[in-house]
């Protein structure tokens, strides 16, 4: 599993981050039949286990491929979250409980106590909920640990209501999870709901959906986004696609309001608008798409990761298709497909196979549909 798993890594790799590894890679010393490894693999554009294990046996008989795989894996993995700390809140707050533990470890307490003070706010702006919890429970054994140095009785109890707060956060959101995990999981091993039987057997997951939603809790982005989520699933499953649609149109305002808190790349994002697009081509309404297309070409920003931009492009130009194919403009959709850049079919189709081979059925539909067999 490993040459796999670092074939489909090497392949996702923009230009940038092939060229940070080989700079990454000048810090390590000894033998590097790894960068044979990922040469071989980044040179060939059709590569399998058999042709690796070939060729690279040609440049190092005797070398396992399995263990310089899994090495070159790790150094792979490093190397990107290493990047990805400059660019990701979520990646900048794991690397620094670590930098905190090593300050603990050391007898560096004020230091310890620095860096969390700083993550702490991060973590908070961000919403990432779990973190935010461990950074107050840090806090509160630094305080006691250290026998409350300056520290006030109500602030003490004002850190422990916050700690407090947050695991009820983490609650509401992991009970959203779970609804929703419900929900695709019967959904998926009993098909989509028919009948007012097979309905009504959703029923008790829509009620304490509901449930959630009305407690007196601080909704969270994440818990409003998987509430958004479920009730879209719920409603295409069911068949009422004009409210799953109207539910897409929240999640997508709910989006567009809290671009601070997008990932990076926003795969999160990028689904939403995916969603509402699905929904659109369910229902015929094709006058409404090119607006949400519009929306998802602008995620092709350089600032995000190569492989990222590729999906997007290849989304946007599925739903191009099929806007021009489901409104009859044949002749504009074979131009499209004909005046489309080459390397957009090449590029990532081992990161998503799924979205290539909409992409080709979408290309092949046109041309069927013209009777140019």
């Amino acid at each position: 599993m490993s040459q796999a798993a670092v074939i489909r890594l090497v392949k996702s790799l923009s230009k940038s981050e092939k060229r940070h590894f080989k700079l990454y890679s000048r810090k390590h010393d000894g033998n590097k039949e790894y960068l044979t490894l990922f040469d071989l693999i980044d040179r060939n554009d059709f590569i399998n286990k058999a042709l690796l294990e070939e060729k690279f046996g040609q440049s190092h008989a005797g070398v396992s491929v399995d263990n310089t795989a899994r090495y070159l894996l790790r150094v792979l993995t490093d190397c990107l979250i290493q990047t990805r700390v400059k660019e990701d809140d979520l990646f900048l707050l794991l690397h620094g409980m670590l930098r905190v533990h090593i300050f603990k470890e050391r007898n560096l307490p004020e230091e310890g106590y620095r860096e969390l003070k700083k993550l702490q706010q991060v973590a908070i702006a961000s919403q990432e909920q779990f973190i935010e919890y461990l950074f107050y429970r840090y806090e509160l054994n630094y305080l006691t640990e250290f026998n409350f140095p300056g520290v006030k009785e109500n602030k003490l109890v004002e850190i422990q209501m916050k700690a407090r707060n947050a695991i009820k956060d983490i609650r509401n959101t992991h009970e959203h999870h779970s609804l929703y995990e419900l929900l695709k999981y019967r959904l998926l091993h009993t098909g989509k709901a028919v009948s007012e039987e097979e309905k009504k057997l959703l029923n008790d997951l829509l009620l304490s959906e509901m449930s959630i939603v009305n407690a007196k809790t601080k909704n969270s982005l994440e818990s409003r986004k998987l509430h958004l989520l479920f009730q879209s699933s719920f409603f295409t499953n069911i068949g009422d696609y004009k409210s799953a649609l109207k539910t897409f149109y929240q999640l997508n305002g709910l989006f567009e309001k809290n671009k601070v808190l997008w990932r990076h790349p926003p795969l999160d994002y990028h689904s939403a608008l995916d969603g509402i697009l699905d929904s659109l081509r369910t229902t015929g309404r094709y006058g409404e798409m090119l607006f949400y297309v519009k929306k998802l070409e602008l995620l092709d920003d350089k600032s995000y990761p190569e492989y990222f931009r590729f999906m997007v492009r290849k989304s946007a130009m599925i739903y191009h298709l099929v806007l021009l194919i489901g409104t009859g403009e044949l002749e504009a959709a074979v131009r499209f497909i004909e005046n489309s850049d080459p390397a957009l079919l090449k590029a990532y189709g081992m990161v998503d196979e799924e979205r290539q081979c909409e992409l080709l059925f979408c290309f092949g539909l046109t041309y069927f549909k013209i009777r140019d067999f």
